[in-house]
């Protein structure tokens, strides 16, 4: 488990990266030890997840078991945070950028926390912020791409490569979390 001052180091790091700040990096602790405690960020995330569930749930027309929900979405929510790192280990082989690994699984993880944050803040506002018919959608659509361009500037430094490449991984993440999602989704 990370030390606080770690968190609030790796926290400060993608609040930069947020702000397109390359030097948001240095925040990060890129050690083996490192990629392990990143981890954590799972558990700042989750709150996040949990509003953006519970918007998914609430649009649903039929009840749902709420023991199952949980058990689902549990192990769904720990895959999403395990798939993406092991497929990245073969993706940055096959790309010739194993160098790039352990920068982009630690600050992809604590990107995440602001990521998630952001989104969700998007979701209730569209939701239940009654702006549903009027800007929801508009502020719904403004955060994705703000997001996706975020998550594409951080990939491409940490793995020092080209836009095109970066695109290509993000894309590749996206894919593999929505497919796990949507997967849960429709166990439930």
């Amino acid at each position: 488990m990370p030390s606080k001052r770690e968190v609030a180091a790796a926290l400060y790091g993608a609040w930069r990266l947020l702000r397109f700040d390359a030097r948001g990096f240095a925040w990060f602790d890129l050690t083996i030890a490192g990629f392990w405690r990143s981890f954590f960020a799972a558990a700042l995330a989750a709150p996040a997840f949990l509003i953006l569930v519970a918007l998914d749930l609430a649009r649903r027309e039929t009840p749902v078991d709420g023991g199952w929900a949980t058990l689902v979405l549990a192990l769904a929510y720990a895959a999403e945070w395990i798939a993406f790192p092991l497929a990245a280990i073969f993706i940055t082989r096959l790309l010739g950028l194993t160098k790039g690994y352990v920068p982009l699984i630690v600050a992809g993880n604590w990107i995440s926390v602001p990521q998630s944050a952001l989104v969700a803040f998007a979701g209730a506002i569209d939701e239940w912020g009654g702006l549903a018919g009027v800007i929801g959608p508009f502020i719904t659509l403004a955060t994705t791409l703000y997001v996706l361009i975020y998550q594409w500037f951080v990939t491409r430094l940490a793995l020092d490569t080209s836009g095109l490449t970066a695109v290509g991984v993000v894309i590749l993440q996206i894919l593999i979390v929505d497919f796990i999602h949507l997967g849960a989704m429709a166990l439930i």
